[in-house]
Formats: structure tokens, sequence, C-alpha cells
């Protein structure tokens, strides 16, 4: 199984990191990965933000990239096709390195199964946390099997992960938590290495939430609220309504996947696992419904909803893979990354139609004789747009591989507030900061208009 997980998983990604490189501006010139990558190449070094800094793995393709002088156009497809090179390394460790096929279907199957619009959204700790983390079990497994565990590089390489894991996104004790307790009562994993990780783990959480605890992470759980708000109308709430055609729609594997888990634990008489099981799955979809109510955008509560497929995967790998032959184990996996991936590739057009969008209004301005522009969203199509605060890093990044010519055009709820930009006739603005021209590398911005904002109310 070893051999067949490898050329599953390795076509798998390699069709995954053509459609990266095919959609490198839907998932470029997109919010955060925009923004993100404007840092980068300002600084000329990592942006990390609130302390995740395991964001570097991934960071480290746009940053080698400038250093090597890539055009921007090229350091754009060579970070969207950096996440996919990210996974199927972690992938490659689990299986072609640890010699755990298991936890590389895991993590191979958590990158599609579930995956829609997440792969348009691609800048997201959460899900590159989880994949790490399932490394981490690989690796906890491996030397399960070694007499390594009395070196010290094993100690140093156990403390980094779990610091890592820890600091990389808030939610990701929850995933934690349910692999430990499954591979704990299952037994796939050493129980004193699963407790001392665990314990190490929870020390690391504290102290961050303690010392490094930010004003971001803070509010992004500020949705807690809403289950003393809402009590006890929490079944009629639009994110349920919500979800119910998402599942339809996208997360159809879910549904046949948690019977199958269900009718094999009920076969086999294993009461915990029967519970635990649906529990966490319920549980969990109930935490992320309740905070976020009104269901925000899809590719934004899909990086949320993610780990309900870990939950599934994880049993149905351990548990249901190892009792099939060897030809319908193979079947059926080559079949399930197929039409997920295919499904994916299906995703793209709300992200093609955004792009197209941004560039019509590059199109439709660039004969203005004021280019700088802050326009209001009242008068956007916001339905195509989605959200606006990434606007002036898109349009910077759009316009400059378009014509070689950098673009300002910030897109605001409310443009009075910036009536004091007028006068500002050589900087770059946008809703969270000012860049004087010269403050910024020529090679990837070529800010050259100096003329006065225009403002659109």
């Amino acid at each position: 199984m070893l051999k067949s997980t490898l050329l599953i998983g390795g076509a798998t990604y390699a069709v995954l990191g053509i459609l990266a490189i095919v959609f490198y501006k839907e998932r470029m010139a997109f919010l955060d990965s925009s923004f993100i990558l404007f840092s980068i190449l300002k600084e000329g070094n990592f942006a990390i933000q609130v302390n995740r800094f395991g964001a570097c793995l991934t960071q480290i393709f746009p940053l080698a990239g400038s250093k090597l002088g890539l055009s921007l156009n090229n350091i754009m497809k060579v970070y969207s096709l950096g996440f996919i090179v990210y996974y199927f390394s972690l992938f490659y460790v689990c299986v072609g390195v640890f010699k755990k096929y298991r936890f590389g279907l895991c993590l191979l199957l958590f990158n599609v199964l579930m995956v829609a619009h997440t792969f348009y959204w691609v800048m997201n700790e959460f899900i590159q946390g989880i994949a790490l983390m399932i490394v981490f079990f690989a690796f906890l497994s491996r030397m399960d099997e070694t007499n390594l565990k009395d070196k010290s590089w094993y100690f140093l390489v156990k403390i980094l992960s779990l610091l890592t894991l820890a600091f990389i996104h808030p939610l990701l004790i929850i995933p934690f938590a349910f692999a430990t307790v499954y591979f704990y009562y299952f037994r796939h994993i050493e129980r004193k290495s699963l407790i001392n990780s665990s314990i190490i783990f929870l020390v690391f959480v504290v102290t961050k939430n303690i010392f490094f605890r930010s004003a971001y992470d803070s509010s992004a759980m500020g949705g807690l609220k809403n289950f003393l708000s809402l009590f006890p109308n929490y079944f009629s709430i639009e994110s349920n309504k919500m979800f119910l055609t998402y599942l339809i729609y996208d997360y159809y594997l879910l549904i046949p996947l948690l019977g199958i888990i269900i009718y094999y634990f009920v076969k086999q008489k294993l009461k915990y696992p029967l519970y635990f099981i649906p529990a966490s799955f319920i549980g969990y979809l109930f935490l992320i419904n309740v905070s976020f109510k009104d269901g925000p955008d899809q590719f934004y509560i899909e990086s949320l909803y993610l780990p309900l497929s870990l939950f599934l995967i994880i049993p149905f790998v351990f548990e249901i893979i190892p009792k099939l032959k060897l030809n319908q184990a193979i079947v059926g996996l080559s079949f399930t990354c197929l039409i997920r991936v295919l499904h994916i590739y299906g995703s793209h057009q709300p992200y093609s139609n955004r792009v197209s969008y941004l560039n019509s209004i590059l199109d439709k301005t660039a004969n203005n004789p004021n280019k700088k522009m802050i326009l209001a969203t009242k008068n956007m199509a916001m339905d195509t747009l989605m959200m606006s605060w990434g606007s002036p890093y898109e349009f910077w990044l759009l316009s400059t591989i378009n014509t070689g010519e950098s673009r300002s055009i910030l897109i605001i709820e409310t443009p009075s507030k910036y009536n004091w930009a007028l006068g500002q006739k050589d900087e770059f603005i946008t809703d969270w900061g000012l860049f004087k021209y010269d403050q910024l590398p020529n090679k990837y911005f070529n800010f050259r208009d100096t003329s006065q904002y225009q403002i659109k109310h």
C-alpha cells in the first residue's frame, strides 16, 4: 500500500500543482495573499502575522524568488505553487521518509475531501497547521518503532514542532485533542508519547495566551458570546441553513463517509468511538456555526469547517482501509481524489470572475487623468468582489504584471475619511497605512503616477 499511496498522492498533488499555476492570479490577487506578498517584497523578509511563525514554511517560496530576482509575475506563480509543494513535502515525509502510509493518506484526503473554495483562499495558517500536525503524529508513530528516543535531536524536533503548532492557530487545539484521544484509544501511537506531547503542547498554548495574546485572535474568538445571546434558538441561525447547502453541493462525501464509519463501529461493537466520532463532528460544527451565526463568505467558513473532514478521515484510514482488499482501496482512493480535484477545478469561477472584475476597473480607468482613486463600495459589485480591504494590494499586483506600471486604487466603505489624502502625490495608500514611493523596491513597485488622488463617493 506504501507504493500505491505514493503514486496516488504524487498524481493528485501534481494536478493540484498545475491548477495552482493556472489559477495563480485567482489565488494570489486575493485579500491576504496579496497583502502578505506586498509585505514580503516591501521588507525583503518574512511577513509573520500575530506570532504565527509557522507561516514561514510557505513564505520561503516568494522570499527566495525575490532574492533570486524573479519577476513579480513569476513570484506570484512560485508562491501559488509553493503551497502545493508544502503539502506534498509533508505528505512525502509521512510516506517516503517515515514509511507511514496511513498518515500520508490522512494528509492527502484532508487536502481534497472537503476542499473547494479554500484552494483559492490559500493564506490560512489553520489549514497549514493541521497538515503539519498530521506529520507530527506520524513522527511520534515512527519514533515508537525505533531506538532513537534517547537522542537529543528527537527531543529538539518534538519541542520545536509542538511550539510551532501551539502558535500557528488558536483553533488547532481542537483537531490536536481529537487526534490525541483517537490514537490513545486505539493505541496507534504509544500512549506515553501522546501524554507527554499533549502536556507540552498545552503548556505552550497557555504560555502563548498569557504572554503573546494578540487582539486579532481575541476578536476572532468573540463569536463565542453567541452561545449566550442566541440561547436556546441555535437551530434557526443562518449558518446552519448555509451549511446544509454546502453539504449538498460541495461537501457531499461527508455524509456517506460518516455513515460508513458508524456502520463499521456498530458492527465491531466499539461503543466509545461510535459515540466519540459523531459527537466530535456535531459538536465542532455546532461551535463554528454558532460562533459565526450569520454565515460569512464560504471561502472563510470552509477553512474552519475542514477539521470536520479530519474527524472522519482518521478513523476511515486507520480502521476501515486496512480491512479492504488492495485493489478496492486503490480504486476507491483514486476515484475520491479524482472527483475532488475536478470539484476544486469547478470551484474557480467566482475567483476568476473576481480577477476579471478587478481588471475591468483597471482597464476602464487606464486613460483617466487621475489614475489614483479611492472608490466607494456602494458603487462596486460587492457580490463579485466579496471583500474590499485587500483592493490596494490586489490592484498593485494586477496592474504591475499586466502593464508594468503599478496603480494605486483603494475601495472602501467611506471614502470621505480619506479627504486628507487628496494632496498626497507620491504615496501608495491602503486601508492599513500609507507608503511613500521611495520606500518601495523599484523592481516590484513601479509607481510613477504623481497626480492627486480622485475620490468617488
